[in-house]
């Protein structure tokens, strides 16, 4: 009997053993986490440049930075693509103000209120509000109860208040400008010679027939264009030569609803008293703004004003005059302008209200309260050491890490005047040309569910897209569309 209770006792102790070495074989050097992205040259330097810094203040973490493989992807697409096995998914992906919502509902990503409000280095007042708002399902955000910080706002815990996703940049598209084209083809020698900061806007007030009192609006731009395209008509002469004045990306909704409100647009969707909402498209205040787009662009007077290819990067080409984009474009465009000794200058887009949404990081929940062990008995939660990361980003010192390099427009409200970001691209490019606006927020589908909010989003766009070429969509065709997508048929 004692020497079966003797073997009883040393079989337990080797299965305690073999039980230990096996713990400690999962046990890590160091904590991990993943963090996925487009596959932009810009957006994964940023990434690799948080990674770095991070690290190096962190010897405990490592940060795995990736892309998808897609410069044009978006984390909807993302999470599609790995639905079979969701395993794949990084515990951090990028995200946007348009992509975040339908995902967030359907429970893919962590709140972030809890982790926002633990700590006064990021209250909602550092940031944006308006951008915050674009995390949520439709399109406000709200602390929660145990919110104890200066914000003010009405607080509630309900889920479709929550903060999905953590911005890291406040977006307000501007113009890009060739300005070597622009010196090539359309400055005077007096021009070239006495070059500086407002020089582009000077440029474009002549080429519109004005003069030193004329004002930078929306109808000198038009007229601007129109000039530069008798310009573009010469120097495709003897054949397209892809020569255009400006890529417009009319399709893109922070640009379709700027244009529109300067024009007097009354919004793209009404309520009725009855609180049903229906497509606004073809009031008689849109409908006069159609027309004075229509006759502005029109390509069979000025056939290269204006260019409206989706997906067709003709400004890269180097014989597009100007582009409409956002702030975290210009990094691919100045790196590749500058190997072939490309100069680029930003001027504002010239109207009252400009719209500005923003992207950013969200963790997802797959992995999010998975325990992580290290070898000398640390422990951590993944969602911890994610927003550890992301906290970093967006903090003072993050926000400047990647605006020095001029790869974002901060979200840290401190940072708009004194930032690092206003010296980025050896203060060739005018970084305040991305801010002059008055914001216009970008809640326009807000009001519909996310599930629906894409096919809406795809029904205006086409309508803009041909709107500005040589084959209109057709107004009423497109009314009955949207109309049906809200009907939910």
């Amino acid at each position: 009997m004692k020497r079966t209770h003797l073997i009883l006792l040393a079989t337990a102790a080797c299965a305690l053993t073999t039980l230990a070495t096996a713990c400690q074989s999962r046990a890590k050097e160091k904590f991990e986490i993943s963090i996925s992205a487009r596959s932009l040259v810009s957006e994964q330097n940023m990434l690799n440049l948080w990674k770095a810094e991070y690290e190096k203040a962190h010897p405990n973490t490592i940060v795995k930075v990736s892309g998808w493989g897609s410069n044009e992807g978006t984390s909807e697409s993302y999470v599609l693509k790995n639905a079979l096995n969701r395993s794949y998914l990084t515990n951090i992906c990028y995200t946007t103000d348009d992509s975040t919502a339908n995902l967030a509902m359907r429970k893919n990503f962590v709140d972030l209120r809890p982790y926002f409000e633990a700590d006064p280095e990021t209250d909602y007042t550092k940031y944006y509000s308006s951008m915050l708002d674009t995390t949520s399902f439709y399109g406000e955000f709200r602390p929660t109860t145990s919110y104890k910080g200066s914000y003010e706002c009405e607080k509630s815990d309900d889920s479709q208040y929550g903060v999905y996703f953590a911005p890291r940049e406040y977006n307000m598209p501007a113009i890009l400008c060739n300005v070597t084209l622009m010196k090539d083809h359309l400055a005077t020698e007096e021009e070239k010679n006495n070059w500086g900061n407002d020089s582009i806007k000077k440029l474009l007030i002549r080429m519109a027939g004005g003069d030193e009192t004329t004002q930078w609006n929306w109808s000198t731009f038009v007229l601007a264009l129109q000039g530069i395209s008798k310009v573009c008509e010469n120097l495709n002469s003897s054949g397209d030569l892809g020569y255009r004045a400006c890529e417009m990306n009319v399709h893109w909704e922070p640009i379709y609803t700027t244009i529109m409100k300067e024009l007097g647009g009354d919004g793209l969707f009404s309520v009725d008293s009855r609180g049903e909402v229906s497509c606004n498209l073809d009031s008689v205040a849109n409908k006069a703004a159609y027309d004075l787009i229509q006759s502005d662009f029109d390509k069979t007077v000025n056939k290269y004003m204006v260019e409206t290819d989706e997906g067709n990067d003709n400004f890269a080409n180097r014989n597009v005059f100007m582009v409409f984009v956002s702030y975290p474009e210009v990094g691919s465009y100045y790196e590749a302008f500058k190997k072939v000794n490309y100069e680029l200058g930003a001027i504002n887009i010239p109207c009252e209200y400009v719209g500005a949404g923003c992207g950013g990081y969200a963790i997802f929940v797959d992995k999010a309260k998975e325990v992580q062990t290290l070898k000398s008995g640390e422990t951590a939660k993944t969602v911890d050491l994610c927003w550890d990361f992301i906290k970093f980003i967006i903090s003072k010192k993050g926000q400047n890490v990647a605006g020095r390099e001029g790869y974002i427009q901060p979200v840290l409200k401190e940072l708009a005047e004194t930032g690092d970001w206003l010296d980025s691209y050896d203060g060739k490019i005018d970084n305040k040309a991305f801010e002059t606006g008055k914001e216009l927020r970008l809640d326009t589908y807000c009001f519909a569910e996310p599930d629906m909010r894409n096919d809406l989003r795809t029904a205006v766009s086409d309508f803009f897209r041909y709107l500005v070429g040589s084959n209109g969509k057709d107004l009423s065709a497109t009314v009955s569309e949207i109309n049906r997508i809200l009907a939910g048929n």
